[in-house]
Parts: structure tokens; sequence; C-alpha cells
């Protein structure tokens, strides 16, 4: 899941700071420019900031189409097995 509401903050406006990267910390950090958000890292885009939740887990289906239920649903119901054990 991506966002981009066509407006750029800096991390400073935001209220955040940097630490390391590739960019580097340090006060310019602040100063870098957001132009969206990002909570799955294959979404990220130049200028998007990352935000990982702690606590979350993503299960990847070796299926394709809309329905995985119907074309892999052996691998659907491990999913869910799997993560019900967590709860």
């Amino acid at each position: 899941m991506a966002a981009d509401a066509g407006q750029t903050q800096t991390l400073g406006q935001l209220g955040l700071s940097a630490q390391g990267g590739a960019k580097g910390g340090g006060q310019g950090a602040r100063d870098l420019t957001i132009t969206g958000l990002a909570v799955d890292s294959r979404d990220v885009r130049d200028g998007f900031l990352f935000a990982a939740m702690p606590g979350t887990r993503v299960h990847v289906l070796n299926a394709t189409g809309h329905c995985p239920h119907m074309t892999v649903p052996a691998d659907v119901v491990a999913a869910m097995r799997d993560h019900l054990g967590e709860v």
C-alpha cells in the first residue's frame, strides 16, 4: 500500500529525523523531501518514506490472478492456519 497525495513535506515538518542510510543522518536529513508513504517495501519509490509496522507479516502465495483460494487452495489454507496459530 502506498500513498501519494500530491503534496510534499520534509522529515522535519513531519516531526521525524533520519538515522544513517544512503543520504546520512544529521541536520540535513531533516530537510529530505517526502513525496509519498509506503508500508510495503515493494511499493517504495524515490522520495517515499517507508514505514515498517511492528508485528506485521506478509504471506506470499505462489499464485496468479484474483482468486488464490481457487487456484492454490491448499496454500491459502496453510497460510490461514499459520496466521491463526499466531493469534
